[in-house]
């Protein structure tokens, strides 16, 4: 599951640039299902 996307499906864009080795091209934001990990990683 990647977090950044919430709970939606990744779409084909981003299976078939993950196929090929090219860049993510879905625009990424926080989500309330990332929000956890963002706080753990901005610790000191």
């Amino acid at each position: 599951m990647d977090y950044e996307l919430g709970k939606a499906k990744s779409d084909w864009p981003y299976w078939d640039a993950m196929e090929k080795g090219l860049p993510d091209p879905v625009k990424r934001s926080a989500t309330p299902e990332f929000e956890p990990i963002r706080k753990r990683l901005q610790q000191p």
